[in-house]
């Protein structure tokens, strides 16, 4: 088993036996279904209008595991005022900014690295983006100068425990995409969520507009 199974591992069973740390629901949302199927690997949940917990809302999140364990992902679309050197200062190599991955394990550095062969001690999310959390593959790629549109790294991840999410998406939290791996790498990640939820849920903006006619 290598050390980036390993750590999954951990991470998974630590979900299991940790409090729930799925979305809290919020009466003030009607119902609805707005994910189209089941979750799976390689996927962007993209959180639904109105969505009031903090940790969730207006965000974008890269599915990297799915499975019986559970699953994992990774915000996409937050950066964070951390560096490298904040969290490993040990890691003599190019500082770089940290987007937040998550509320879970904030000092773990997990890496989306663009890559069409798959890299030593890495796993294949979808299409030519790969996931890793090795030190010593994080390190080499920052010595070599990767850049920002080819490597990111991100402290902590999100986490569910078995049918967790499912619940969340059946009480109607997510819509669900197929990743898009330029989006995964957007220039301007302050917009994702802008950009998707406008193309899934237009009605939601017609409706902000009719609200504020009616209040003004």
């Amino acid at each position: 088993m290598n050390s980036y199974r390993a750590i999954l591992l951990l991470v998974f069973l630590f979900l299991a036996t940790s409090l729930s740390l799925s979305v809290r629901a919020d009466s003030r949302l009607p119902p609805g279904k707005p994910a189209a199927g089941p979750p799976a690997k390689g996927m962007l949940l993209v959180a639904r209008r109105g969505l009031t917990d903090r940790r969730f809302a207006k965000s974008v999140i890269l599915v990297v595991q799915h499975g019986q364990q559970g699953t994992l992902g990774l915000i996409i679309n937050r950066k964070s005022h951390l560096r490298l050197s904040h969290i490993r200062p040990e890691m003599k190599v190019e500082d770089r900014q940290v987007y937040y991955g998550g509320p879970v394990a904030r000092r773990l550095i997990f890496f989306l690295l663009r890559r069409s062969t798959l890299q030593d001690q890495t796993e294949r999310v979808v299409d030519d983006i790969l996931v890793g959390v090795s030190r010593e593959v994080m390190q080499g790629l920052l010595s070599s100068n990767t850049g920002n549109d080819k490597l990111r790294l991100y402290s902590g991840h999100a986490g569910w425990a078995v049918e967790q999410l499912e619940n969340e998406i059946r009480r109607g939290d997510w819509y669900l995409l197929p990743a898009d791996p330029d989006a995964v790498f957007s220039d301007n990640p302050g917009r994702l969520w802008q950009d998707l939820i406008e193309t899934r849920d237009p009605a939601g903006i017609l409706a902000q507009h009719a609200s504020g006619l009616a209040a003004w």
